[in-house]
């Protein structure tokens, strides 16, 4: 099984789960902004809607041709709106990146990893947004909790070093407290290293 195996603990493994973890993590800050740039598009387009609906049905021009000018403009709005969500650029574009963190981690799981991220802040009310996308807070830390990263080999494997965490506002892969400690700790080592000479070269 999976979850009995412990690759080796030698740099070409720490290259290629640290590859694969930034992969992961640009992956996810990419779907974000994908999102946020589309809700912002969204919420705008309800927006103008209600004006356009107030100044058509509500405050009527005396004028026709204005009048008629809202109307068709609120014709369009809610007509884009409509597509919006048809064509499934809603599904495509902002609920497939809150679904992305939860899938990933259900792949990731037989593997006893974890991808723990900051959790994202819809522009648009979650009442707008199907429940079951956003992140739940008290499962996201259930599950949080039962892995660990482990900064020496005192530390309880069941709990997670919060402070590395909250520093690490980009995310962080996390392993389970069945992968052995030795190779959490060496993982953690060439992470730190490798952060620390990206950090140099920035400067």
């Amino acid at each position: 099984m999976l979850s009995n195996i412990t690759p080796p603990a030698n740099r070409q493994t720490f290259k290629d789960i640290l590859v694969f973890e930034e992969r992961l993590k640009q992956n996810s800050q990419r779907l974000q902004r994908q999102r946020l740039k589309y809700e912002a598009f969204l919420l705008t387009i309800l927006i103008v809607s209600f004006i356009l609906a107030y100044k058509t049905f509500i405050s009527i021009s005396p004028y026709k041709l204005i009048h008629y000018l809202y109307l068709a403009l609120f014709l369009v709005s809610v007509t884009t709106l409509i597509l919006f969500f048809v064509t499934g650029m809603y599904t495509d574009q902002i609920a497939y990146a809150y679904k992305f963190i939860p899938q990933t981690n259900r792949a990731l799981r037989p593997f006893n990893m974890f991808l723990a991220t900051p959790q994202p802040q819809p522009l648009i009310s979650s009442k707008l947004i199907k429940p079951s996308l956003l992140y739940s807070k008290s499962s996201n830390h259930s599950i949080i909790n039962s892995y660990s990263t482990i900064s020496n080999s005192s530390a309880n494997p069941s709990l997670i070093d919060s402070n590395h965490l909250n520093l690490n506002t980009n995310g962080q892969l996390l392993f389970s407290s069945k992968v052995d400690s030795h190779f959490i700790e060496s993982y953690q080592k060439y992470r730190h290293q490798w952060e620390q000479l990206c950090k140099k070269k920035t400067t």
